[in-house]
């Protein structure tokens, strides 16, 4: 059985990490291009769906409400518009900001690189250049150049980064 790299540093964390993906601690994130998050509740859970089908990346889910939202654990979103126009109500526009809102973390028991270790890896693929290292090493986010794309999240070798929605679920 052959373990990349990415499988090898996993295995040596999981055993310590609190999955909060799974857990159901995290609020989800909201779609781009959207101008108010009270709109999905309203529109979203009798839609079909186009902005799920729509999406090149496949990133975009549904909860138990029918309530979009963006899963970076399968890739980042590159912004294509292709949710906005797929969306037949003013939920998602194409003339809103593309702005992905909520909060990115990285979990420094989890990062490698705050452990010691060199991975530039979340550098390397932030297309914003929002990611600085510290000492050569620890990587911390500047929230103010981050789009928060996601790329990082699915990149990282040790899933340490998080981004998730304004808030806590009830």
């Amino acid at each position: 059985m052959s373990v990349d790299r990415r499988g090898f540093l996993k295995s040596l964390v999981e055993p310590f990490r609190l999955d909060l993906h799974n857990a159901g601690v995290r609020s989800p994130v909201n779609l781009p291009y959207n101008s108010d998050r009270k709109l999905f509740a309203v529109y979203c859970p009798d839609c079909e769906g186009n902005c799920v089908e729509s999406c090149p990346e496949e990133i975009v889910g549904r909860d138990e409400q029918g309530i979009p939202h963006l899963d970076f654990r399968v890739a980042g979103c590159t912004f294509c518009l292709k949710c906005a126009e797929a969306c037949p109500h003013p939920v998602l526009n194409i003339t809103n900001s593309p702005d992905i809102t909520g909060n990115i973390t990285i979990d420094l028991m989890d990062c490698i690189g705050w452990n010691g270790v060199v991975c530039h890896t979340c550098a390397m693929i932030c297309r914003d250049q929002a990611v600085k290292l510290q000492n050569l090493l620890k990587p911390r986010i500047s929230m103010d150049e981050c789009s928060r794309c996601g790329l990082c999240v699915r990149g990282c070798p040790t899933d340490a980064i998080t981004i998730f929605q304004d808030g806590i679920t009830e």
